[in-house]
């Protein structure tokens, strides 16, 4: 993995003949940049060399991306609530008494003795 302070770019390797050269690719430092690319010795020049460096040591000391940490706490929290629910339905299970049948009503007895053919009975 390429650091944040490095940059992969193309380099001219050899000269073959003066219109034609040979290409490689290597991977730099912004320093080493500096001193390969040939360039005017102006104001302007320092100042864009410097704010890249800057700009690539910001990136280093930044940390964690943002996103990460909010997919980290939501996904601990929905973890939490799915371990939770589990350890008290298994408690549930072992303390808790079964639940009580409803009784059934006269008319729902009847019907079921019908169903089986015993007649209800003062009928």
């Amino acid at each position: 993995m390429i650091d944040a302070h490095k940059r992969l770019i193309l380099l001219p390797k050899s000269s073959i003949t003066p219109t034609l050269t040979r290409w490689h690719m290597r991977v730099v430092s912004i320093d080493q940049l500096a001193k390969l690319l040939p360039r005017e010795r102006t104001k302007m020049g320092d100042e864009s060399f410097d704010r890249m460096k800057n700009v690539a040591r910001d990136v280093e000391s930044k940390g964690l991306n943002p996103g990460v940490i909010v997919l980290l706490v939501v996904g601990g929290l929905v973890l939490l609530f799915l371990i939770g629910n589990y350890v008290l339905y298994t408690y549930a299970q072992k303390n808790l008494p079964p639940k009580k049948k409803k009784p059934l009503s006269k008319k729902k007895m009847k019907k079921e003795r019908m169903k089986q053919g015993v007649s209800a009975p003062g009928e």
